[in-house]
C-alpha cells in the first residue's frame, strides 16, 4: 500500500512527518492524511514531491505485487526509447528530423532507406565473400 511504503522509507531515512512536511511544503494534515491511507489517490505531483524529499522513485512507493508500471505505451516505444538512449546519433537525428516540413522529411527517409540497402548489399557481399575463402 502507498501509505505504508511511504512510511517505511521515511522511517528507513529516519525522516519524521513534520521534517517531511517543511522539505515538501505539503501542509501536515495534507501529509498525515497520505501516510495514514485517509487519501487514497493523492495527486502525482504531491508522490513526486514526497519522492524527490526522500530521495527516491515514485516506484519504490509501489507494490511491485500488486501494481504494473508500465512507463511506455508498448513493448515496441520502449525499445525505441531505449535505442535512442543508448544511441546519440540516432537521437541526435531524431532530433533534427522533428523540425523539418514534410516534404523534407520524406526525403531524409528515403536518402536513411538509400543508405541502409547499401549497407545490407555491402554486408550480404563481404558474407559472401567469407564463404568464398573458406572453400
Amino acid at each position: 500500500m502507498l501509505s505504508e511504503n511511504i512510511r517505511a522509507i521515511m522511517k528507513d531515512r529516519k525522516i519524521g512527518n513534520k521534517k517531511l512536511s517543511e522539505s515538501t511544503g505539503i501542509p501536515i494534515g495534507t501529509l498525515n492524511k497520505i501516510l495514514y491511507g485517509d487519501t487514497k489517490d493523492p495527486s502525482i505531483n504531491t508522490i513526486i514531491t514526497i519522492s524527490q524529499a526522500l530521495d527516491c522513485h515514485v516506484e519504490d512507493f509501489l507494490d511491485n505485487d500488486s501494481i504494473v508500471v508500465k512507463p511506455y505505451y508498448s513493448d515496441e516505444i520502449a525499445s525505441l526509447a531505449n535505442e535512442l538512449h543508448v544511441n546519440p546519433e540516432l537521437l541526435s537525428l531524431l532530433n533534427v528530423s522533428r523540425k523539418l516540413d514534410k516534404e523534407s522529411l520524406k526525403t531524409v527517409t528515403d536518402l536513411v532507406k538509400k543508405i541502409q540497402t547499401q549497407t545490407q548489399t555491402q554486408t550480404d557481399e563481404r558474407i559472401i565473400e567469407s564463404l568464398n575463402i573458406v572453400r
